[in-house]
């Protein structure tokens, strides 16, 4: 799993992705893989996800942080199927975060 995070930031990097969106993504992600007992690619899947949005919400995470690990997990997926790697193909709902929940500077 750690190498296939170390590739998507090289990729990450490259795509000209700010460093703050990437210090998230790998941050959001390894907390997933350690939390989730996800130790290869194939573990990824609808359900391991699923209880990761469960356990983000009894957390107590706001919408808006769920979301952001979502869209880690979504990136993450997208970037392995172009590399031609076999994983799990993402369809689950990414939640809306109304512009109550972003901070005052990105919601203006």
């Amino acid at each position: 799993m750690e190498n296939a995070l170390e590739a998507f930031r090289d990729h990450l990097i490259r795509e000209g992705r700010s460093p703050t969106t990437i210090r998230k993504y790998l941050k959001d992600l390894r907390q997933f893989s350690r939390e989730c007992g996800i130790f290869q690619l194939s573990d990824i899947t609808r359900e391991r996800i699923n209880e990761w949005i469960l356990t983000l919400r009894e957390k107590n995470c706001a919408t808006g942080t769920i979301a952001n690990h979502l869209w880690a997990i979504k990136a993450l997926l997208k970037f392995l199927e172009g590399k031609g790697v076999s994983v799990y193909k993402f369809d689950i709902r990414i939640p809306v975060v109304s512009t109550l929940e972003c901070p005052r500077s990105l919601a203006t």
